[in-house]
C-alpha cells in the first residue's frame, strides 16, 4: 500500500525501510516534522494486517499507537479492491472515535486519480495522493494541519548533542536494552528474529545530555542470500552506516560469547575512531552472576586492550541491572566529543614521538573530527607498519584523555 512510502515523503527523507512486501514495517518510526510554522510528530506504524500468528503483537501495537494519535492517516492502496481486513480497520478505528483520513495511495495508477470504493470505509475526509511522484502530498499536509490543535512546546526541534548507535546480533537484547534506556517500551521485543528491520531512533535526556540513540536491525551470520529481501535489505544498510557513526553502544550476548560478528564491530570501532562501548548482556543467565561479570570483563579488555575499562559494562537489560553505568559511559563519550585541540596543541603532543619512533619526522598535525576521533599528520612518510601505528595511536590516545575512542591517524607526506 505504500505505507512507509509515504511517511518518507512527507517527512522529507528516506527514514523508514521500503519493499513490496507487507510487514516491513515491523516496529514504528516516528519523526518531528514541520507544516505552515507548526510542528507535529508523524508516526509511521507496523502494518496493520493479519494472518501469520507471529505478527499479532505488530498489530496489536500499531492500534496502540493510533489509539494516542490526535489524527489517523489511514493508508490503502487506491489501485486495489479494498480487502476484508481494510474493512476490518475500518471498524476497530469508528470504535475508537478518532479522527481519520483515509489515504489513497498510487493515484497515479488509477484513471482520474480516484476511487469511490474508498468512501465505502465510512470516513468523511478521503485524500488520493501518490507517495512515489509526491502528488497531493502537500494537500494532504494542509488537510493534516487543520486537525492540529495548540502548538505543543514539547514538540519542536531538539538539539542533540551526540548520536548513539545500538547494535548487535539478533536478539542479543538490544531493544530491551533500548527500551531500559528510555524508560519506556519504545521497540518491540520478540524472540523471532529480524524484529527490527528499520533504524528506530529516539531523542532522549541522560544526564543532562540531548542524546540520540538508534536501534538497528540485528547483524547477522552466514548467507545473506538465504535471508528474505526486506532482511537482507536492513542489513545492506546497516553495514554502509555503520563506518559513518559517532559511538556505539555494542551489545553482546554473553550468555553466547564473542562471535566473530562481533569482533568486526568492534575492529571497525577501532579502525575508524568511533566511540565504542561494550555491553555484556543477559550477565543474569550465568550461575554466579557477580563472578560471571569479572571474568567476563577482565578477558575482553585482555583482548581488547584499547578499550577503556569503564566502557565494558556486564548488564541484564531483562532485569534492568547496571543499566545506570551503560549512561555513565555514555556520559564519557560525551566528554569525548568535547575534546577539541588546536593545530599546535595537538602537534606538542604528537612531536615527542619522534624520539620513540625512530626514522619519522612529525611536522604538524590537526584534528580532522572528535567523533570519530580523526587526526591528520604530516610527516616525512606517508605510510607506517601496523604495529608502529598502532602505538602511536594509543600513546596519542592517552595524550588526548580519550575514554571511548582510539584516534585513527591519517599520515600525509610534506
Amino acid at each position: 500500500m505504500g505505507k512507509s512510502s509515504l511517511f518518507n515523503r512527507l517527512v522529507g527523507g528516506r527514514k523508514a525501510l521500503t519493499y513490496d512486501q507487507p510487514g516491513v514495517t515491523r516496529d514504528y518510526l516516528s519523526h518531528i516534522c514541520e507544516w505552515r510554522g507548526r510542528y507535529f510528530e508523524l508516526v509511521d506504524t507496523g502494518g496493520l494486517y493479519r494472518g501469520e500468528q507471529d505478527l499479532e503483537s505488530f498489530w496489536m501495537r500499531s492500534l496502540e499507537i493510533a489509539q494516542d494519535a490526535d489524527v489517523v492517516l489511514f493508508v490503502v492502496d487506491a489501485s486495489e479492491q479494498l480487502s476484508s481486513v481494510e474493512y476490518d480497520i475500518a471498524k476497530d478505528l469508528r470504535r475508537m472515535g478518532k479522527e481519520v483520513i483515509v489515504v489513497g495511495n498510487k493515484m497515479d495508477l488509477v484513471p482520474e486519480g480516484f476511487n469511490p470504493d474508498l468512501y465505502n470505509l465510512g470516513f468523511d475526509k478521503v485524500q488520493f495522493v501518490s507517495a512515489t511522484s509526491g502528488r497531493n502530498t502537500g494537500d494532504l499536509l494542509d488537510v493534516i494541519w487543520e486537525y492540529l490543535g495548540e502548538e505543543d512546546e514539547s514538540i519542536t526541534k531538539q538539539d542533540v548533542q551526540f548520536k548513539v548507535s545500538v547494535i548487535g546480533r539478533t536478539n542479543a537484547g538490544k531493544s530491551t536494552l533500548m527500551n531500559r534506556l528510555l524508560g519506556k517500551e519504545r521497540v518491540l521485543v520478540s524472540e523471532m528474529p529480524g524484529t527490527t528491520l528499520d533504524f528506530i531512533t529516539e531523542t532522549i535526556n541522560v544526564k543532562d545530555m540531548m542524546v540520540e540513540v538508534t536501534d538497528t536491525p540485528g547483524l547477522r551470520k552466514g548467507d545473506l542470500r538465504r535471508l528474505s529481501v526486506p532482511e537482507m535489505l536492513a542489513v545492506k544498510r546497516l553495514e554502509n552506516r555503520l563506518r559513518k557513526q559517532q559511538v556505539l553502544l555494542h551489545v553482546i550476548d554473553a550468555s553466547v560469547g564473542l562471535t566473530s560478528l562481533d569482533e568486526s564491530v568492534i575492529r571497525i570501532a577501532e579502525e575508524e575512531g568511533i566511540g565504542y562501548i561494550a555491553v555484556l548482556n543477559k550477565i543474569d543467565l550465568a550461575e554466579h552472576p557477580s563472578k560471571a561479570e569479572k571474568i567476563l570483563t577482565e578477558a575482553f579488555l585482555d583482548r581488547f586492550s584499547w578499550v577503556d575499562k569503564n566502557t565494558v559494562i556486564a548488564v541484564s537489560a531483562e532485569e534492568n541491572y547496571n543499566v545506570d553505568k551503560v549512561t555513565d559511559a555514555l556520559s564519557l563519550a560525551r566528554q569525548d566529543l568535547d575534546i577539541t585541540l588546536k593545530p599546535r596543541e595537538i602537534t606538542e603532543l604528537i612531536k615527542p614521538l619522534e624520539e620513540i619512533i625512530t626514522g619519522y619526522r612529525f611536522y604538524f598535525a590537526l584534528q580532522i573530527s572528535t567523533l570519530p576521533s580523526v587526526v591528520k599528520v604530516f610527516a616525512n612518510k606517508a605510510e607506517m607498519p601496523a604495529n608502529i601505528m598502532t602505538y602511536l595511536r594509543r600513546q596519542l590516545k592517552k595524550s588526548m584523555g580519550l575514554r571511548t575512542a582510539l584516534p585513527k591517524i591519517i599520515l600525509e607526506k610534506s
